[in-house]
């Protein structure tokens, strides 16, 4: 449901590799009120050009090779069942106030370059309380961003890049390479929250 039916429609059952040419009427479109934002009217019917790059299960994780853990300041992870998100463990001890990434799965893929696409599963907790705050398991997709552009929080940008395909990292967050002083009230994110995520890099394209 994240695209507009026509394109749903188009893109199931294509297989990766395939350039696909569609028209998508208004209906299966933005509907009758259209979308102004890109000049888009409620008659128009939408014209695309898709190529699929990738296709990622929601069940996909990071295949490699364990690395250590044994930093006790550090948050522990642990894998989940199939499926499912790892749980993070926060320590009893005062967060760094630097950008901290860690390799637990280093993976056989090449480094994430700025400018990619890349498909990430991720889990987001507080180093506050371990409370999650976000995470692709749940919302059961993989999550697609072009990485280094600003487009996700800084913290994440600048811990993805360079990373391995296939890797699961453990990145720790300072409040200004997150959501900065403002937080991000919604789900409960403060001004001073450092936040840690799990990050499994699916692919880069």
């Amino acid at each position: 449901g994240a695209l507009v039916p026509g394109l749903e429609k188009a893109l199931d059952g294509q297989r990766v590799g395939t350039r696909v040419l569609t028209v998508v009427p208004p209906k299966e479109g933005y509907g009758p009120k259209g979308y102004p934002t890109l000049r888009i009217a409620g008659s128009d019917s939408l014209v695309y050009v898709l190529d699929v790059v990738g296709r990622y299960p929601k069940t996909d994780t990071a295949r490699g090779t364990p690395r250590s853990q044994r930093d006790p300041r550090l948050p522990q992870v642990a894998a989940g069942r199939p499926g499912q998100p790892p749980t993070v463990k926060i320590p009893r001890a005062a967060p760094p106030r630097k950008l901290l990434a860690r390799t637990l799965i280093e993976g056989s893929g090449q480094p994430v370059r700025g400018g990619q696409v890349v498909a990430l599963q991720y889990t987001g907790v507080l180093w506050r309380d371990g409370k999650v705050f976000d995470s692709s398991w749940r919302a059961g997709r993989v999550y697609a961003t072009t990485i280094g552009r600003g487009q996700v929080v800084k913290g994440l940008d600048e811990g993805v890049v360079g990373q391995k395909v296939g890797s699961r990292v453990l990145l720790v967050v300072p409040p200004a390479w997150g959501y900065g002083a403002k937080g991000l009230e919604q789900v409960g994110i403060r001004g001073t929250d450092t936040l840690v995520f799990a990050v499994d890099i699916l692919g880069a394209h």
